[in-house]
């Protein structure tokens, strides 16, 4: 354990980054935004072991922390958080993930009492949350949970009909219908549990006269076009599980501007039709992507119509937002539209060293990179292989391709966002296209502006932040200035830090790197420094700490229950893996349940698991408080004086303690600390006395001694909140960025009889892939006791922002 540093954190270096990180957010915004929804300028995708899971089993992860617009891993945050959110919106658990060269991993422990049905996982940077929080990462998991038995619960009936009304929402394009011109509408039709349903019907207008009929293309989502006419209401209708139903279509204005955005092979044309007087004088045509600007056109005279065409080259891979802006410069309609290179992506080969594999073989693969834009320079990658016939493969499901080019930049649910991409579905970029329409649509009202966003709440974190307010301890409405230490104890390292409060008694300690779960403590003390105290005006010696919480964004989620099973293969596999959870190694010897009449607790052993958190071994003195009565609660360390040799108290009301000449490290569960007094009596467990050679190890601080302060926990101490209130200090443990090491099993050196089945349905999971010099990285796993075909994911992202991912399978006969 390293020697604990002291030195001095001044609030002012924060204050300097705030002051940065506000002028590069304002400049940012300003160059980036194109309308009232601003889009954050950092982008979260995560790869997952498996799309569905077990109550007890493991979610592996692994979250990649982009730039927005380069999706490279250039990003003011090092930090992300991870929750994981029940049916009922709850968020059950939370990981802080360190993010290092814009990859960090983690995992989820999930209870085995957790019903089933659909979860959420939900990630976000501080950063983010200044935005929108539509443009958060969310992907939908399903966990399957099991009866007391260990069987699976039953699954529900997947045949039960929602007879609710569906709800239908209309796109015109460009934002507005303008009567006299050929519109084009987009419609998207949802049912109650927020996934799109097929419907068919009809267009009629106020006479009741048949206009058009329609349905839906995939998902819910359709467009038709027609002309509008004035004074003409027109009303969509359909009939819905032996229900008629009508929806009233948006009211056509009489003098506006229509939109209308087509692809062609090498260009995407812009028709613009006004009925203004003034036609399309001065106006303006903005196209924009990630990085910005990609073409302005102004238009000249008072034409009514006008074709623009934007040439794919000038174009990157994804959606275009054009803006038309009227002549006062005010934005009055928009449309998005996708654009799909057809250059080919990172070349990404993978190859087992042969074609088939039988149980518990070990397997090995060499994954090759063709490109990688920039040479010697590691991509970040991750690749999960898992058994098929215990999962539900899901091929349209969320990939790092569908959410950085597609779902990152919309808002709303979008169903299967991996079909745009990968299915050989012939109408697939016409969908898109309607996508684009529906769930990319926009209307400006009249008086919008494009004002850039007020000034960033959340601010960009490089680690983890600690932050609270010192008040008056007799009057928690009073804020207090006072000096503020930091110690932690991570196992690696011992630390301390030291700053002052501001004038609101508001404290922050930035930038900490706990790697694992730390104890932490905080501790108040009066201002020593002359100077500093006059600054206090009213300096007291008795502090209150509260810290800051870390409130999570409000969640607006609809969860559904899961309405089919998972495993696909024949059912006896899936049970078979549940069991292996809990199934004893063979040459296991299970003992009979033994029912104890009564616990003794030896004192002794608790001693001991609380000294586990000091240096030394074994106390000169021990003084447990369980035994000791009638030391005055407002002044316990003069109490002591008598009962422990050479222990002596002067000066102060509260005394100067000493043992012998000098005065003696104090150390709180294990961590120095500078006071005491302010310790609650009834928080004491007991305290430790090391003098002479067993404090040696302390070094020179340890000259006088040491009284090692334990406290209680929450188990042993009373009801009474009061009697609890410590002064000036708190003490926690911070989880701090934790991650298990998937397991592998290796069974070269075990002879199969002698271990458990093995009906892993994650095969192998490595979230960090490194690449030799040539572009080359071999990766070995063996396979299980389930003769059935694996599919490996390989995801990742180049440093120059190029997308990575592969998906291949292997055969086990």
């Amino acid at each position: 354990m390293k020697k604990a540093s002291f030195y001095q954190y001044s609030i002012k270096t924060q204050v300097l980054f705030n002051f940065l990180f506000i002028i590069l957010f304002t400049l940012f915004s300003s160059f980036s935004n194109r309308n009232n929804d601003y889009y954050s300028n950092e982008k979260i995708y995560i790869q997952f072991d498996k799309p569905n899971y077990y109550a007890g089993e493991d979610i592996w992860f692994k979250t990649y922390l982009l730039d927005a617009a380069t999706h490279t891993p250039k990003t003011w945050s090092k930090v992300t958080y991870v929750e994981l959110i029940n049916p009922r919106n709850e968020i059950i658990e939370t990981k802080t993930i360190k993010i290092t060269d814009g990859g960090g991993e983690g995992n989820f422990e999930l209870s085995p009492d957790l019903i089933s049905g659909e979860y959420t996982v939900r990630a976000y940077t501080n950063y983010m949350r200044n935005f929108d929080s539509a443009y958060f990462f969310r992907k939908k998991v399903y966990i399957k949970a099991l009866k007391s038995d260990g069987t699976i619960n039953k699954v529900p009936d997947a045949n039960i009909v929602d007879k609710a009304k569906p709800d239908i929402q209309f796109f015109p394009e460009g934002g507005y219908l303008v009567n006299g011109f050929l519109n084009r509408v987009g419609f998207k039709a949802v049912g109650v549990n927020g996934e799109g349903i097929a419907i068919e019907g009809t267009i009629t207008d106020n006479a009741s006269k048949e206009i058009l009929e329609l349905k839906t293309s995939k998902f819910g989502m359709g467009v038709f076009e027609f002309i509008p006419k004035p004074d003409s209401s027109y009303k969509l209708n359909i009939v819905h599980e032996g229900v008629k139903l009508i929806y009233d279509l948006p009211i056509g204005i009489g003098h506006g501007t229509v939109m209308q955005v087509t692809e062609h092979d090498k260009d995407f044309r812009i028709t613009l039709q006004s009925s203004l007087n003034n036609g399309l004088k001065n106006f303006s045509l903005l196209g924009t992507q990630r990085e910005g600007a990609v073409i302005r056109v102004k238009l000249k005279g008072a034409k009514s119509k006008s074709v623009i065409k934007v040439p794919k080259r000038i174009l990157e891979q994804g959606i275009v937002q054009f803006t038309l802006f009227d002549n006062n410069k005010k934005p009055i309609s928009e449309r998005l539209s996708f654009y799909e290179t057809d250059k080919a992506s990172v070349n990404v080969s993978i190859k087992p060293s042969k074609k088939e594999y039988g149980k518990r073989e070990l397997v090995k693969l060499e994954i090759h990179i063709d490109s990688i834009i920039q040479e010697k320079v590691q991509p970040n990658m991750s690749i999960a292989v898992t058994d098929m016939s215990a999962i539900e493969p899901d091929p349209f499901g969320l990939g790092i391709k569908s959410q950085l080019l597609l779902k990152s930049e919309l808002k709303g649910n979008i169903e299967k966002p991996g079909y745009y991409f990968n299915s050989d579905d012939p109408d697939r970029k016409r969908n898109l296209d309607i996508l684009m329409m529906t769930q990319g649509w926009r209307k400006f009202i009249t008086n919008d502006t494009l004002n850039d966003p007020s000034k960033p709440i959340f601010f960009a974190e490089t680690g983890i932040s600690l932050s609270g307010q010192i008040k008056n301890f007799y009057n928690h409405n009073k804020s207090a200035i006072a000096e503020v230490s930091l110690t932690y104890d991570n196992s690696k390292e011992l630390v301390h830090e030291v700053m002052l409060t501001d004038n609101n008694g508001q404290f922050a300690f930035n930038n900490l790197n706990f790697l694992d779960t730390t104890s932490v403590i905080i501790q108040a003390k009066k201002i020593k420094n002359t100077e500093q105290r006059k600054r206090a005006k009213n300096p007291i010696m008795n502090f209150h700490i509260e810290m800051d919480s870390f409130v999570a964004p409000e969640i607006t989620l609809k969860q559904k229950q899961r309405p089919e099973g998972f495993s696909r293969g024949p059912k006896n596999i899936a049970t078979a893996y549940l069991e292996s959870l809990y199934q004893m190694p063979k040459g296991t010897i299970e003992l009979d349940e033994v029912v104890l009449e009564e616990v003794i607790t030896d004192r002794n052993s608790q001693y001991k698991k609380k000294r586990s958190l000091s240096l030394y071994k074994e106390p000169s003195h021990t003084i447990d408080f369980k035994d000791i009565k009638g030391l005055p609660y407002d002044n316990w360390l003069i109490g002591l004086v008598g009962r422990i040799p050479g222990y002596s108290a002067s000066g102060t009301l509260r005394g100067n303690i000493s043992l012998g000449n000098s005065l003696p490290l104090y150390l709180l569960d294990g961590m120095p600390v500078e006071d005491v007094d302010d310790i609650a009596f009834l928080d004491i467990d007991f305290i430790d006395i090391v003098k002479g050679p067993r404090a040696a190890i302390y070094g020179l601080r340890a000259g006088g001694g040491v009284i090692a302060i334990y406290t209680k926990d929450g188990s042993e101490k009373p009801n009474t909140a009061e009697d609890y209130k410590k002064r000036g200090i708190v003490s926690f443990e911070h989880p701090g960025y934790q991650a298990k090491k998937f397991y592998e099993p290796v069974y070269k050196t075990q002879k199969k009889e002698d271990t458990k089945s093995d009906y892993r349905s994650t095969i192998y999971w490595n979230p960090t892939i490194r690449l030799d010099e040539q572009n080359k990285a071999n990766i070995s796993f063996y396979t299980s006791d389930v003769t059935s075909p694996y599919q490996i994911v390989l995801e990742g992202i180049s440093l120059d922002g190029e997308i990575i991912s592969a998906v291949t399978y292997l055969n086990l006969p």
